[in-house]
C-alpha cells in the first residue's frame, strides 16, 4: 500500500473533511490513509480539505507508481506439448505494463522481452523457464520456473499411392507409408473407409475426388498427419461387333454392343 499523510492545516479551528481521490478511481476519507494501486502507473492524487468554516482547498501531487510484482505467475498455455509446439505464456504477475523490462529465457537457448511472448519449441526435452523484471524505477524481481515444460518428439507423416490414374474399372489403390518414427497408422480414404494398418490395399466402388487422410502415431503417443487427393475418373468401355450371324444357333444371334457403361449418359445407335 502507499501511504498518504495529511498535512493540512486552519487558522480557524481545524479541519473538518478530508476527501482523497487517488488517480484510479477510488477514493477515501480521513486524516491517514493508506491505498493500494492494483495498476502500475503515473497517477494524479488529490486531497479537498475543509475547515470549521467551510472554507475548501484542494492539492494535486504525481505518483509514481512502479514497484515489482510481490511474486512472480506465469501460466503456460500447456505443460506438455508434442513438438514443434507454439507455447503462450500467460504473465499474470501485476502490477505490470509496457514501461517494465521484462527477459524471458525459454530453456533451449529462445528468449523474449514482451509481457505475453509466444514461443515454439522445436525439440524434445523438459525446459526451465526463467523470467526477470524490472519497474521503470529500478524494482526488480526474477523466479525461475523449474521444469515447467514438457515436449515430447512426434513423427512425421507421409505417403505415396499407386497407380496415380485410377478409374472405376482399374479401382485397386496401393497405399505405401513414407512416415518417419511412427509405430501405428490409421488411414481414411476419404468414402467412409477406415484401416488401420501400415501398408493398406483399397477399393473404390464410386467416381469422385476423396480426401486420403493419414494419422501416424510416434512412441510418445504425439500425432502428425499427412493429406492428399485421389481422383477416381468415370471410364466407359464399349464395343460393337461388325457382324452378326442370326441363324438361332446360339452364337452371335443378336446384334448388340457389350462393355462397362456405368457412368454413360447418351448412347445413339443406326
Amino acid at each position: 500500500p502507499v501511504n498518504f499523510t495529511d498535512l493540512s492545516v486552519s487558522g480557524s479551528g481545524g479541519i473538518s473533511s478530508y476527501n482523497w481521490v487517488f488517480g484510479d478511481g477510488q477514493k477515501g476519507t480521513g486524516k491517514l490513509t493508506g491505498h493500494q494501486y492494483n495498476l502500475a502507473g503515473e497517477f494524479s492524487v488529490s486531497l479537498t480539505v475543509k475547515d470549521l468554516n467551510q472554507c475548501t482547498e484542494t492539492v494535486t501531487k504525481k505518483v509514481r507508481y512502479f514497484p515489482a510484482p510481490p511474486i512472480l505467475v506465469v501460466k503456460p498455455s500447456q505443460a506438455v506439448g508434442c513438438a514443434p509446439v507454439n507455447m503462450v505464456f500467460d504473465n499474470l504477475s501485476k502490477p505490470i505494463d509496457e514501461s517494465y523490462k521484462l527477459n524471458w529465457e525459454f530453456g533451449d537457448g529462445g528468449k523474449s522481452t514482451k509481457i505475453n511472448p509466444t514461443y515454439t519449441y522445436t525439440k524434445e526435452g523438459i525446459y526451465s523457464v526463467s523470467l526477470s523484471v524490472v519497474s521503470p524505477i529500478g524494482c526488480k524481481i526474477d523466479t525461475v520456473f523449474n521444469n515447467l515444460i514438457k515436449i515430447s518428439s512426434s513423427p512425421e507423416a507421409a505417403f505415396d499411392f499407386a497407380p496415380k490414374q485410377i478409374t472405376n474399372i482399374d479401382n485397386k489403390v496401393v497405399f505405401t507409408d513414407e512416415s518417419i518414427n511412427a509405430v501405428r497408422w490409421r488411414w481414411d480414404f476419404g468414402d467412409n473407409a477406415q484401416l488401420e494398418e501400415r501398408n493398406p490395399i483399397h477399393l473404390y466402388q464410386d467416381t469422385g475426388i476423396f480426401t486420403i487422410t493419414l494419422v501416424v502415431t510416434h512412441p510418445s503417443g504425439c500425432l502428425d498427419t499427412a493429406q492428399a487427393l485421389l481422383d477416381v475418373r468415370p471410364d466407359v468401355r464399349y464395343f460393337l461387333p461388325n457382324a452378326f450371324t442370326p441363324n438361332y444357333d446360339g452364337k452371335n444371334d443378336i446384334f448388340r454392343g457389350v462393355g462397362i457403361m456405368t457412368g454413360a449418359t447418351n448412347f445413339k445407335f443406326q
